[in-house]
């Protein structure tokens, strides 16, 4: 498989009387047969005017139809990336961060930050207002984002500054303080699942969780950061056994926002949106029928859309339904990842992967999807680190576009490795 990218440099050209000029194509090739050139510049493409016949090398453009207008891309800042990038020796930690986040890498202008620790983190579960067992702090005086201001802020802002502007922040959490949980844990456990991992149905917990949100919102902006986005719950119903996890059904988490949310952040953060889901492309017809057709969430004036993950098949056909029944919304790609290949990372991965990448993009742009956002910008040979009880690390680890591995004398210890869908982003 291979793919070309043609990119049009600077501003749409128009041919007018007093020019004849027209616009000159950069023009890249990804392909495995030039694996040692994975994004291979190809000589420019120059345009010329049609003559109105038929023709295969004929571009024919539409003024007046217009389709998504795509927000960005972008990966996640976790706890493990950012203890990954901590590791990097100063000329290693520029080359990652640039190929990120400068106009010579990918231009990335979206982050992901979770909220509090989730299953990608080295060091013990956490929340920003952690409590002993058996209290409570409704009026969250406790409230911290001490954890962040030490460990990923300072990576954020300096993307931040390479960038040139603004990062665009979608903030998600994985779990709401145990406090406010029926089980008492930010972890469900095997005895808990479904009926005994939610937020605990209490008006004075709901009120308290939505100015989790909001105090997060502005913990942020006192570091010089803006949240453009937050979902309410990271894969609301499954992956809630060994780490950070919480049920939401399409009922609750519509009564949340609807009730909570919606309003608290309106008030606070007034450009901050609310995403829905967070989770397979599978799930999201049901669920964005169920919040979306609600009277009450079409009042919100900050409800984006769907947040979509891939882990259950490409569906671009759930897609395209949302885009019909529901247009006054939008969908964006929170999520997505491959499995860590333990023969080949160092190598740059399975080639296979990066098709993985390009099928699911191509797909999703095609049916309305906004943007897509990776998920963690940096791991290390194992797929880690992970804080997590697995007994192969090797066979449960994420694959990541960027691998550093620390761990042996070969030629690639202390390197970081680009894998092969990072150039399919590209």
């Amino acid at each position: 498989m291979k793919l070309l990218f043609i990119t049009l440099a600077g501003t749409l050209y128009t041919k007018s009387a007093a020019s004849e000029d027209f616009p000159v194509a950069k023009f890249y090739q990804t392909s495995e047969e030039r694996r040692s050139s994975p994004f291979q510049s190809l000589p420019d493409l120059t345009f010329s005017e049609g003559d109105g016949q038929d023709s295969a090398n004929k571009l024919r453009i539409d003024p007046t139809v217009s389709y998504q207008t795509i927000e960005g891309f972008g990966g996640a800042m976790t706890e493990s990336s950012a203890a990954i990038l901590d590791q990097l020796p100063e000329a290693l930690y520029d080359q990652v961060m640039d190929s990120y986040f400068t106009k010579d890498g990918l231009g990335y202008s979206f982050l992901r930050v979770p909220m509090g620790s989730c299953d990608y983190t080295p060091y013990p579960s956490w929340s920003y207002d952690d409590v002993h067992r058996g209290s409570s702090d409704y009026d969250l005086k406790h409230f911290s984002i001490e954890n962040d201001e030490e460990r990923r802020i300072p990576h954020i802002l300096d993307a931040q500054e390479r960038k040139g502007e603004k990062i665009k922040i979608l903030a998600s959490p994985w779990s709401a303080p145990a406090w406010m949980k029926t089980n008492g844990a930010m972890i469900c456990g095997v005895n808990s699942l479904w009926k005994d991992c939610t937020l605990k149905n209490d008006t004075k917990v709901f009120e308290a969780y939505a100015d989790y949100f909001s105090s997060f919102i502005s913990a942020y902006e006192d570091n010089g950061l803006d949240i453009w986005g937050v979902t309410v719950q990271n894969e609301p119903q499954e992956n809630i056994l060994t780490y950070e996890g919480m049920v939401f059904t399409p009922e609750s988490e519509r009564n949340f926002v609807r009730d909570y949310l919606s309003p608290t952040l309106a008030a606070d953060h007034p450009t901050t949106q609310i995403l829905l889901l967070d989770h397979n492309k599978g799930k999201v017809v049901e669920w964005a029928d169920t919040i979306l057709s609600d009277p009450g969430i079409q009042s919100c004036p900050n409800v984006y859309g769907m947040g979509i993950h891939w882990y259950d098949g490409d569906h671009f056909d759930a897609l395209a339904q949302v885009g019909e029944k529901h247009p006054d919304y939008k969908v964006l790609a929170t999520e997505a990842t491959v499995k860590r290949d333990p023969m080949n990372n160092l190598d740059g991965g399975k080639w296979k992967n990066g098709e993985q990448y390009g099928h699911d993009m191509i797909g999703d742009f095609n049916n309305g999807v906004t943007g897509f956002i990776d998920w963690n910008l940096a791991l290390d040979s194992h797929g880690g680190p992970l804080h997590i009880n697995v007994v192969d690390l090797d066979h449960f680890g994420a694959d990541s576009m960027t691998i550093c591995d620390f761990e042996d004398d070969s030629s690639t210890s202390g390197q970081c490795i680009k894998q092969v869908f990072y150039y399919y982003v590209a």
